[in-house]
């Protein structure tokens, strides 16, 4: 019975702590800026245009490597992001008897201390639009979408190849 309460306490204590990792950096952050903007709505615009960066890097990318096949042409790329960046924020977990506490590691940067980030994931691809002069060839289109899913690691249902000019 006692292995039992001792699961169910580091299961609770896990999903809590995803739950502060995910949400951890907006609690306590809402705070007015000197322009008089709330700093989660300029948190927003810094968060949309990280994500329009990396979508538009992820598109370059794709067009370069899909305009090397064979027979491709001029080729341009969309593509469909989900999520956002999370990040993962080292932490120390330590248990007393029954109850388990985190505590995100801080390092003092002299004014200000900040996280120490382990590690950043992407948002998920969930979709590659190719529109390519080869399009309607289906030899192109088949090689340009095992390309893509290999190379970025998206299944072939999500990627759609069309003929252009």
């Amino acid at each position: 019975m006692q292995k039992n309460k001792k699961m169910y306490v580091a299961i609770v204590g896990a999903i809590l702590g995803v739950i502060l990792l995910i949400f951890g950096g907006r609690i306590g952050k809402d705070v007015t800026s000197s322009n008089g903007s709330a700093s989660g709505t300029s948190n927003e615009v810094i968060q949309t245009a990280a994500m329009d960066a990396y979508r538009e890097d992820l598109e370059r990318r794709m067009e370069k490597i899909c305009a090397r096949v064979r027979g491709a042409g001029d080729v341009r790329v969309v593509v469909s992001l989900s999520g956002g960046f999370e990040y993962v924020y080292a932490s120390d977990s330590k248990w007393s008897g029954d109850s388990a506490s985190t505590q995100y590691i801080v390092v003092d940067g002299g004014l200000d201390e900040r996280l120490v980030l382990l590690y950043e994931k992407t948002p998920e691809i969930t979709g590659i639009g190719v529109v390519c002069e080869g399009g309607d060839d289906a030899a192109v289109r088949g090689e340009i979408t095992q390309l893509l899913s290999a190379a970025f690691g998206v299944g072939c249902h999500k990627i759609h190849v069309a003929c252009g000019k």
